[in-house]
């Protein structure tokens, strides 16, 4: 804990006053000092809408001068405004970029947009389920070079408009693929393990500003027609396979909170926003830096405020100052 206080008096905080780069650079070197790894966190990049189309090129520059301090991508969801197979190109060509540049397969989840039409269904109205195993995403990938096991799920299985959840047959299903890894190699059982879903299990509210926030506002809000469904059990289940962060999107504003279950246990779930700053937001995106060996972590949050390609700036730090297990 002595040492997380040091770094952020006396490194970190010096290093915010000289810049976005000098920032970087610290947490960078506090990293490698570390044998730290370091994920770049995207989320809802909606390809095909028109504000996503006019920012993808930036954002894809940017990310690219980043990839040479980045062990793995990760995006949780919403790729698409609406599925699509005309989308497919643009979609794969982000894909070869990131894979290419980190000699990684980009972990990707599906997102409400990936699966119904312009995200909303309700019942079998409106579900475009088939597009997602298009997406070529796994449900558990065990990283030895990260020593971290990402745990990847869809929330858009169930649930009407916009809601999701994770259902049990998904959780027994990656617990099963967990023990077989783990009978594989002993080593997987102290790996930092981590969880990728596109809805938001920790509720969290803020001021609508797209036209359909501000609807949804009126007929009692996102809790009525974005919410994660049964979420309790899923913070619950991640306690119980000592997964230490959530990684998700949905709710395009970056949110980070750490929830303490009944049984003392505590996981933290982390919102990264829309990468591409749809329905008006900012572009957003966070790296997380991960300490395998002591579990600690730290979530660095930028933002293109305009979203007008006037620069990616940190907007926040948080650090986990647990003590080491």
């Amino acid at each position: 804990m002595q040492d997380a206080f040091n770094f952020l008096r006396h490194d970190l905080l010096s290093a915010l006053s000289s810049g976005l780069r000098a920032t970087t650079d610290a947490i960078a070197f506090q990293a490698s000092r570390q044998r730290s790894k370091r994920i770049l966190h995207l989320s809802d990049l909606h390809i095909g809408l028109a504000e996503a189309t006019q920012r993808r090129s930036y954002l894809k520059r940017h990310v690219k001068s980043m990839l040479t301090t980045i062990d793995r991508v990760a995006v949780t969801g919403d790729l698409f405004d609406t599925p699509s197979d005309e989308l497919r190109a643009s979609f794969d060509e982000f894909r070869h970029d990131i894979e290419d540049g980190t000699r990684k397969r980009l972990l990707v989840v599906p997102g409400n947009h990936d699966m119904r039409t312009k995200g909303n269904a309700i019942g079998g109205l409106g579900r475009k389920a088939e597009y997602v195993t298009d997406l070529d995403w796994s449900p558990l990938e065990v990283d030895h070079d990260m020593q971290t096991v990402f745990f990847s799920f869809n929330s858009c299985e169930t649930g009407n408009f916009a809601r999701g959840g994770v259902s049990l047959r998904q959780r027994l299903s990656r617990a099963e693929k967990h023990e077989k890894e783990m009978s594989r190699g002993k080593q997987v059982r102290d790996y930092f393990n981590i969880a990728l879903v596109h809805h938001h299990p920790v509720d969290y509210s803020s001021q609508p500003t797209a036209l359909y926030e501000r609807i949804l506002a009126r007929l009692g809000g996102d809790k009525q027609f974005m919410a994660f469904e049964e979420s309790e059990g899923f913070i619950n289940w991640c306690v119980g396979r000592q997964v230490g962060l959530v990684l998700h999107g949905h709710k395009h504003i970056p949110h980070l909170a750490t929830v303490r279950t009944a049984q003392g246990g505590e996981v933290t779930a982390v919102g990264c926003g829309s990468s591409v700053g749809a329905e008006g937001k900012p572009m957003c995106y966070d790296v997380i830096t991960i300490e395998p060996l002591t579990k600690r972590w730290s979530v660095s949050f930028y933002q293109d405020v305009r979203g007008d390609g006037s620069g990616f700036t940190l907007q926040n730090v948080a650090l986990d100052l647990r003590a080491s297990p």
